[in-house]
């Protein structure tokens, strides 16, 4: 609990007024001054687009770079289903060739 007999400000107020009686007027700085990090580019998105397009950058949305890369593997499974296809006719060319009974491939 608070002990009521003394003011417990008093002492508050004597510290105030000496830390008051020694500061000097404050330096003011600019805001420039005070910026650790560069300031954010505040142009429209299309211009930041065309620029990050100019710089080689990817602009798309991950559902656009998703989509795409799941076509990119479509396409290579197609790739590979037609290379299978060609080789399996191959290997059947060879068994009728050679007359090997059809187990052996």
């Amino acid at each position: 609990m608070n002990d009521l007999r003394w003011d417990q400000e008093k002492e508050d107020e004597r510290t105030h007024y000496h830390l008051k009686a020694v500061t000097q007027p404050a330096h003011v700085l600019t805001p420039a001054q005070l910026r650790t990090v560069p300031m954010p580019d505040l142009r429209s998105g299309e211009a930041r687009e065309m620029d990050a397009a100019t710089r080689g950058l990817d602009c798309r949305t991950a559902d656009d770079k998703v989509r795409a890369e799941f076509v990119r593997l479509v396409d290579e499974l197609q790739t590979l289903k037609l290379r299978m296809e060609v080789l399996e006719g191959a290997v059947g060319h060879m068994v009728r060739m050679w007359n090997l009974p059809p187990k052996d491939w």
